[in-house]
C-alpha cells in the first residue's frame, strides 16, 4: 500500500474514533491531573482512594504494594506527592502476597480499613491499617467464570461495610452481575447494563450514597476511552442510571481506580489513577474531575 494511501487512511480512522467517542462531560468539569514517578514501587496503578480529608492518598499497584502520600495541591489541582510509604500486602498469615496474585480493586471502609480485591486469586480481603495483616474472608466461590486478568476488578464498600464487586470479563453478556460480600457470605444481589465497547474496572460509592462506576474501552493501537455512570443505590438495587464522563479516544492514559469524595466548597470529585503496565510509553497519572453542582442532584 503506498504510504500517503495508508497515512490517510489512519488518518481517517483517527478522526472518526474521535468523533465517536468524544468527549462527554458536561455534568462534570477537569480539575487536572499529576503524572507520576517511575519506580518499582511506582508502576501498575490499579486502585485509588482518597479520604474525606482530601489530602491523604491510598494507591494500589497490582503487584500487591500499596502507597500512602499526603496530596498536595495548587489552587486545588493535584501538584505532588509528599510523605510516600509503601508497604507490601500481607496475607492472614502476616505472610507477603505474591505479585502474581493481581491486586486490582482498593475502597476505603467507613471504619477506615481498607478492602482489596485480587483477578488472580479471586478475593476481597480488608486490612485495618497498611503494614497489618489481612482479615481473612472467604474466596470468591465461582473462581472460574472469568479468564484469566479478567476478574474481580471494580471494588466498592458501602457505609455498613458491605463490599460490591465486579467482574471486567463482560463475554457477551447485556447485563452486569455485581457480587456482594457480607461479613463472610457472598451473594448476587442485582445487576446493571452493560452499555457498548466498556468494561468495568473501578467503583466506588460516593459520600452522597450513590454508586459510581468507572469503566474503560480500548481502541488499539490508539488508546483508552474512559467513562463514569452513576446510579441511585438502595437494597433492591441500582437505578437512575447517568453517564457523568465519556472521554475520547487518548484524553487520558489507562485509567483503572476510581475514589469520590467531597471537597472542602461541598462538591463530588472523582479521582482515578491510570494504570501503565511497566510500560514507559504509558503514563502514571492521577486524574481529577469536579461534577457539578447542578449535576450532583442532592
Amino acid at each position: 500500500m503506498p504510504h500517503r494511501t495508508f497515512f490517510g487512511l489512519t488518518a481517517s480512522l483517527l478522526l472518526l474514533l474521535s468523533l465517536a467517542t468524544s468527549d462527554r462531560q458536561g455534568s462534570v468539569a477537569f480539575v487536572g491531573s499529576l503524572t507520576l514517578p517511575e519506580g518499582r514501587d511506582f508502576k501498575g496503578w490499579s486502585g485509588v482512594e482518597i479520604a474525606p480529608d482530601g489530602t491523604t492518598l491510598f494507591a494500589l499497584s497490582d503487584r500487591t504494594r500499596l502507597i500512602t502520600a499526603t496530596l498536595q495541591r495548587n489552587d486545588g489541582k493535584p501538584a505532588g506527592l509528599t510523605d510516600v510509604t509503601s508497604v507490601h500486602l500481607r496475607d492472614d498469615t502476616g505472610k507477603p502476597i505474591r505479585a502474581g496474585f493481581d491486586s486490582e480493586g482498593l475502597a476505603l471502609g467507613p471504619d477506615g480499613a481498607l478492602y482489596v480485591s485480587f483477578e488472580g486469586w479471586e478475593r476481597v480481603w480488608r486490612w485495618e491499617k497498611p503494614g497489618d495483616a489481612a482479615t481473612w474472608k472467604p474466596d470468591f466461590p465461582h473462581p472460574d467464570i472469568a479468564p484469566k486478568n479478567k476478574g474481580l476488578e471494580a471494588l466498592a464498600v458501602d457505609d455498613r461495610g458491605d463490599a460490591y464487586t465486579i467482574f471486567e470479563h463482560t463475554g457477551g453478556q447485556t447485563m452486569l452481575q455485581v457480587y456482594r460480600l457480607s461479613g463472610r457470605e457472598w451473594s448476587a444481589p442485582f445487576t446493571l447494563p452493560r452499555r457498548g465497547a466498556f468494561k468495568p474496572v473501578g467503583a466506588d460509592f460516593g459520600p452522597d450514597g450513590r454508586f459510581y462506576l468507572l469503566e474503560r474501552a480500548f481502541y488499539p493501537p490508539i488508546g483508552f476511552a474512559s467513562r463514569i455512570r452513576r446510579f441511585d443505590f438502595s437494597p433492591e438495587g441500582l437505578s437512575n442510571e447517568t453517564v457523568l464522563l465519556k472521554t475520547r479516544v487518548g484524553r487520558h492514559a489507562n485509567l483503572e481506580g476510581l475514589s469520590v469524595w467531597r471537597d472542602d466548597t461541598d462538591a463530588i470529585r472523582l479521582t482515578m489513577v491510570s494504570d501503565n503496565n511497566g510500560l514507559k510509553l504509558l503514563r502514571n497519572q492521577i486524574v481529577e474531575y469536579r461534577v457539578a453542582k447542578n449535576a450532583a442532584g442532592r
